[in-house]
């Protein structure tokens, strides 16, 4: 039996066709406010939410382990097999069935025990993640703005300019993500029914109302899928879905870059793919920050002011190059494919270094596993903390036994896309403060408890910049021991 506390619960539910689930819980706050969101994972769920009476809960421990054996089905929906001293007692609250996000919300939720029941209406077997929440001020979806997603294509070049609005103005919230899914072929209902193969981009601030999305395929219909996401609460909103045809750019694709805002670029399947960037300086500067930061492979930069090459250098992972005594004017930024594989990539440039949208990270982004904190049920982490104000925020990921070999077998990771959508959230802590830089960086070490005995997990840590970018540090796996 679930117990629900004032951290929020994210449950993955496989379903069967034909067969239901029961999820039974306990409320640790009677009359507290309560929310349950359903989210099918790419199928048809039907379900009901049920409360049972107030000060009917059984007395006799014993109790739970039988009854809870047992499904609890309700006769309109799932057959005759029912508990009479359950549905006697039993009061619904609710029931939805369909593929998009569904959700129950009440300010007092009477009671302590209550239960919800699943069912896949589809032919094949799925996953939907269930959402529990007590006591919760905000809901991400109540603060979305009422006005979805705009997109601007441009007739030069074929840039697609994303546009949203900003949360509620009276919203408290700090730590919103927005993925944008792109495919060819149809939009998402749900986040977790998009497939690893479908282009995923995630933009982590409050603040920002652009995205410009440049070297998409000429002449091609995107469907385009909007999600926002909170880390911190585990929720996973739908915001908008448009549907675009992009226009023929020039031979070489040209898109203006704004000084100070992040620009999301991509590059076709082959070496010969090129990408300029127009980047307008009005007054004469000591010193202009060029970054890149390629989501997967590497990349080649060259700068061009009046046809004349002023830098040029490889691009493997995130990188500043620093040019002095700028004239105004414009300079061509062209960053080049240096392999086979169509990729993505960030480009950012300013004169004013404060602006600067990423995290410092330490010299070594490894994430290290402590022997001596190891044991069968817990592991202890260590790393590296970023010099300056941020944030990081931990997930863990239980292996399956043929982990390895999928392993080896997996793509480059996307540096760009965050965790993976089965990925659970173990904590995120905000660092406020600023040291000298000749102090030495410090070794932070957290313990990550309720493991499993014997088994392999992996651990993946994000530090983030306020209102600005996100950096992994480099992925690591541990195993617990196998006897306490």
């Amino acid at each position: 039996m679930l117990t629900l506390h004032a951290a929020p619960k994210l449950l993955n539910v496989q379903l069967r066709n034909g067969e239901s689930h029961s999820l039974d819980f306990v409320v640790a706050q009677p009359n507290s406010s309560f929310r349950a969101v359903v989210t099918p994972c790419g199928c048809d769920v039907e379900w009901a939410l049920y409360r049972r009476g107030a000060g009917e809960l059984p007395a006799a421990s014993k109790f739970y382990p039988n009854a809870l054996r047992e499904e609890v089905f309700d006769n309109r929906l799932y057959g005759t097999k029912v508990r009479p001293e359950w549905s006697r007692s039993e009061e619904e609250l609710t029931r939805h069935v369909g593929a998009g996000q569904m959700s129950y919300n009440t300010n007092m939720f009477h009671g302590r025990l209550g239960r919800i029941v699943l069912k896949s209406t589809t032919d094949q077997p799925c996953t939907s993640q269930v959402r529990l929440a007590i006591g919760e001020k905000h809901s991400l979806a109540q603060l979305l703005p009422n006005r979805g997603v705009r997109v601007r294509q441009s007739d030069e070049d074929g840039s697609v300019t994303i546009c949203w609005d900003q949360l509620e103005s009276d919203a408290s919230i700090t730590d919103v993500e927005y993925t944008f899914i792109l495919s060819h072929s149809k939009t998402f209902e749900t986040l977790c029914a998009v497939d690893d193969q479908t282009t995923r981009i995630t933009i982590s601030s409050t603040r920002r109302e652009t995205a410009i999305l440049s070297g998409l395929q000429t002449g091609v219909r995107y469907f385009l899928s909007v999600f926002a996401l909170r880390p911190s609460t585990l929720e996973s909103v739908p915001f908008d879905n448009v549907a675009f045809i992009t226009t023929n750019p020039l031979s070489y694709p040209t898109s203006p870059i704004v000084d100070g805002k992040v620009t999301v670029a991509h590059l076709g399947a082959s070496q010969r793919s090129v990408r300029f960037h127009v980047l307008t300086i009005d007054r004469p500067t000591p010193s202009l920050l060029i970054t890149l930061y390629p989501c997967t492979g590497s990349l080649r930069v060259s700068v061009y002011r009046d046809d004349h090459l002023l830098r040029h250098w490889l691009v493997e992972e995130l990188k500043t190059v620093e040019l002095l005594n700028v004239p105004s004017g414009q300079l061509r930024i062209r960053v080049t494919n240096d392999d086979e594989n169509d990729k993505s990539y960030k480009i950012w440039a300013s004169v004013n270094a404060s602006t600067y949208p990423y995290p410092t990270m330490p010299f070594d982004t490894s994430l290290l596993v402590l022997e001596h904190g190891r044991t069968c049920r817990s592991v202890r982490l260590g790393w590296l903390e970023s010099t300056d104000a941020h944030s990081v925020c931990l997930f863990k990921r239980r292996e399956q036994s043929d982990y390895f070999t999928q392993l080896i077998l997996l793509e480059e990771p996307n540096r760009c896309q965050g965790p993976a959508a089965d990925s659970e959230l173990v904590f995120c802590r905000r660092f406020h403060h600023h040291r000298n830089g000749d102090e030495g960086e410090i070794m932070i070490t957290r313990e990550v408890l309720n493991l499993r005995p014997a088994n392999t997990y992996r651990f993946d840590l994000y530090a983030s910049r306020p209102d600005g970018e996100t950096l992994p540090y480099r992925t690591v796996w541990a195993k617990t021991k196998q006897f306490c």
